[in-house]
C-alpha cells in the first residue's frame, strides 16, 4: 500500500479522467467521431474521520470545498493499486455535500464510479453508492450491543463475604 499526502481524484485515476476528457473534447470538433463510455467503477474509499472542515469553493463560492482528515485507504478498481492517507477530498459534488455533515469519529466506506456527463466540459461526472456509513454515536451505541450479546455473569449461590474487621492494636 502506497502512502501519499492527500487522496484525491486526480491521483488515484487521473490518466483515466485525463484519457475521458481528452477523447470529449475531441469528438466535440466538427467531423470527429462521437465518444461515448458507460459508467464504471473507478474506486473504493474506506475510512475514519478525525476532522471535517467545510469552506466556500475558490473556483465557485456558490460551492463548498470539503477536507476530510483522519485515516483513509483508496483502491483503483482498474489497477488494484492502493493508497493510504491521512487526508481526502471527496469526489463530486453529492459526495462532498454528504461529507459535509461526517461527525468526528464518523466511519464509511463508498464506491466512486465516473459517469458520462453531458452537463460538464470534461464529459464526466462522479457518482457514489455509499456502502456504509456509521456515525460517531452509532458506532459506540454498536459497542454498547456488543456487551448486550455477552452472555450474562454467573450467578454464585454464596453472598459476598463482609470486609474482615479491622484488628486492634
Amino acid at each position: 500500500m502506497k502512502q501519499i499526502g492527500k487522496i484525491t481524484a486526480k491521483i488515484v485515476c487521473g490518466s483515466v479522467m485525463a484519457d475521458i476528457a481528452m477523447k470529449t473534447m475531441q469528438s466535440k470538433v466538427p467531423g470527429a467521431a462521437a465518444f461515448s463510455f458507460e459508467r464504471f467503477e473507478a474506486m473504493r474509499i474506506q475510512g475514519r474521520v478525525d476532522k471535517c472542515v467545510v469552506k466556500p469553493s475558490s473556483l465557485n463560492p456558490e460551492n463548498i470545498d470539503v477536507k476530510l482528515t483522519g485515516e483513509f485507504i483508496v483502491t483503483n478498481v482498474e489497477t488494484g493499486e492502493q493508497f493510504q492517507s491521512g487526508t481526502l477530498y471527496p469526489m463530486g459534488s453529492g459526495m462532498t455535500e454528504i461529507m459535509a455533515n461526517a461527525e468526528p469519529g464518523s466511519m464509511f466506506a463508498t464506491r466512486v464510479f465516473i459517469a458520462p456527463s453531458s452537463k460538464t466540459v470534461q464529459g464526466y461526472a462522479f457518482d457514489f453508492e455509499s456502502a456504509l456509513e456509521v456515525k460517531a454515536s452509532d458506532a459506540v451505541t454498536r459497542l454498547g450491543d456488543a456487551f448486550l450479546a455477552l452472555p450474562a455473569p454467573a450467578k454464585s449461590a454464596a453472598k459476598p463475604t463482609e470486609p474482615a474487621a479491622a484488628k486492634k492494636k
